[in-house]
């Protein structure tokens, strides 16, 4: 997914505050930080906070689906496995909120 991020950092949602950075190797470029809304051994659910100019890295998807939605634009994309998908934050100055959701196959 390729998205302009449409949000001023002093508009994020106060989730923001307890949301940890995205592992190194899981970013091509810039920052980008998850929090956990909810998670079991079969799914996740977690904001995604992509800062301006930043994006998550190609990935494939083996034994999970993902889904993403921009809560902004309301574009949603999904992964199944096998597929690869990134995540992109398009804007200069603005913040890109997607909501992430994971669930395993097996």
């Amino acid at each position: 997914m390729k998205a302009k991020g449409q949000i001023a950092y002093g508009e994020i949602p106060l989730m923001f505050q307890s949301a940890i950075r995205l592992d190194h190797d899981k970013i091509e470029k810039g920052d980008v930080y998850k929090a956990t809304i909810d998670k079991s051994k079969k799914y996740s659910i977690e904001m995604l906070f992509v800062a301006p100019n930043s994006s998550v890295s190609m990935h494939q998807h083996v034994d999970d689906y993902e889904l993403y939605i921009d809560l902004n634009s309301g574009c949603v994309e999904s992964c199944s496995p096998g597929q690869s998908h990134e995540l992109v934050n398009i804007s200069s100055n603005r913040w890109l909120v997607v909501l992430s959701i994971k669930r395993r196959c097996n």
